[in-house]
Order: structure tokens, then C-alpha cells, then sequence
């Protein structure tokens, strides 16, 4: 399979991509730490919360990381591939463990909702759980898609000027001299 070199268009873009969606990545997770502040950790209703209002933020975060790749993929850049991938499995385990601790506080606190809102309180939470889990499974498909995608890419060096070192003065061979039995029979 013939390499493709990264294109020049990916090149330029790459900067400017990576630090936009490094902040639409970082946004979300800052706000809602903002806005969960004081912590009260030991709160069932605080978690459910917390965990409930990331996991509507947190796709936002989920798409900005896949244009991330998409970049890092276009342009060649194993780091950023390599580094995807971690992001997306420290993200999935994390995803995870919400998932079964909303789940668990959401039935230690299914006994308070009053009886009238039992019915949207039982669909809320069930709909957290279900779209946690879809982010579980998206983050490891993006995290296995990156580590693929980083280990596949071979580095090549860009079409830019031949480098120079101190035997060679240029990157083209010396023409080779002709024979000295040609010059003679002539």
C-alpha cells in the first residue's frame, strides 16, 4: 500500500485545529466544575447532579477530541494520536464509574422522588445511564481507532529542502566521469 504524505493543507491547519478544539475539550469540564462547586461529595442527590449534568457536557468534549484525531490523523502526528488514545481510555474508565455510581444513587434516591414524578424520575435516570454508556463505548472505539491509526502512520519527512551535511554539499550524485577507454577511442 503506497504511503500517503500528510497533505500541506493539514500541515497549516493543525496549530490553529488543535488549539480550538483543546479548548471546546477543556470548556465543558471547567464549567461543570464550576458549577458544581462546594463539592459535597458524600450527597447522593449532589452526585446524581453532577454526574447527570456531565453527561450532558461531556459529548461536546467527546466531539472536539474526535476533530482532535482527525487532525492528528490527516497530518501524520503520531503523539497526538497516541495521546487521543489515552484521553479516550481515561475518559471511558471514568464514564464507567459515573455510570455505576449514578445508577446506585439513583435507587437509594428513587424512594424520595414523590409518587406523581416516579415515572419521569425512573425515564431521567435511565436515559443518563444509557447515554453514559454510549459514551463509554464511544470513547473506546475512538481510543482503539487512535492507537490504530498512530501505530499504522510511519513519520516521513516532509518535501521541504534537502538537508546538507558537512561531506555532502547537495542531495544529487556527481555525474560519474566517463571512462578513460571511451575518451581514448575517440
Amino acid at each position: 500500500m503506497p504511503t500517503v504524505l500528510p497533505t500541506s493543507t493539514a500541515l497549516r491547519i493543525r496549530a490553529a485545529g488543535y488549539l480550538i478544539m483543546g479548548f471546546t475539550v477543556i470548556t465543558p469540564l471547567v464549567e461543570l466544575i464550576i458549577r458544581s462547586a462546594p463539592a459535597r461529595i458524600h450527597s447522593p442527590a449532589w452526585r446524581l447532579g453532577l454526574i447527570g449534568a456531565a453527561a450532558g457536557q461531556i459529548p461536546a468534549a467527546l466531539v472536539a477530541l474526535f476533530v482532535i484525531f482527525v487532525i492528528a490523523a490527516a497530518a501524520e502526528d503520531r503523539g497526538v494520536s497516541y495521546a487521543v488514545s489515552s484521553l479516550s481510555i481515561i475518559a471511558a474508565a471514568v464514564c464507567l464509574l459515573a455510570a455505576g455510581v449514578f445508577a446506585l444513587d439513583a435507587l437509594q434516591m428513587r424512594g424520595l422522588a414523590q409518587s406523581s414524578l416516579a415515572d419521569n424520575y425512573d425515564a431521567g435516570s435511565i436515559w443518563v445511564t444509557v447515554r453514559l454508556a454510549v459514551l463509554v463505548l464511544s470513547f473506546v472505539v475512538l481510543a482503539v481507532s487512535a492507537f490504530r491509526v498512530a501505530g499504522s502512520s510511519r513519520r516521513v519527512a516532509s518535501p521541504q529542502a534537502p538537508k546538507k551535511s558537512g561531506v555532502l554539499v547537495g542531495a544529487t550524485r556527481p555525474a560519474t566521469a566517463p571512462s578513460r577507454g571511451a575518451d581514448v577511442a575517440n
